[in-house]
């Protein structure tokens, strides 16, 4: 790993020593995406490099489909919930009982998040 130390200058820019552009494979001139992690965390990635990240983070499915088709049977389901939910007609002259629907709607959340070890 290479480290350098650099400096804000006065219109926010800031210059990549060499060193530190080779070590990481980052070409002159190519773009980065900016990451403000937390107070004075700025994390600078390419766009590659994150989306790498990002699959090898990903869940790699429960063997019967792939992760793609999981997500979008979870996709379909809140979907579903979510128009049933906001296409039905409202009826003011008596109150509403949402419970079942935020019963289902939260267990497929919950399902959902699983599904992406969270």
């Amino acid at each position: 790993m290479v480290t350098a130390t650099v400096t804000v200058g006065d219109r926010g820019l800031v210059r990549i020593p060499t060193a530190v552009r080779d070590s990481a494979g980052v070409e002159k001139g190519q773009e980065l995406v900016a990451i403000a992690e937390g107070p004075g965390v700025i994390r600078l990635a390419t766009r590659e490099a994150l989306r790498n990240e990002v699959w090898a983070a990903a869940p790699t499915g429960t063997g019967e489909l792939d992760t793609v088709a999981e997500v979008r049977t979870y996709r379909a389901a809140d979907r579903r919930l979510t128009d049933a939910r906001f296409t039905a007609p409202i009826r003011h002259d008596q109150p509403s009982d949402d419970s079942e629907a935020d019963a289902r709607a939260e267990r497929v959340g919950v399902d959902l998040l699983a599904q992406f070890g969270l």
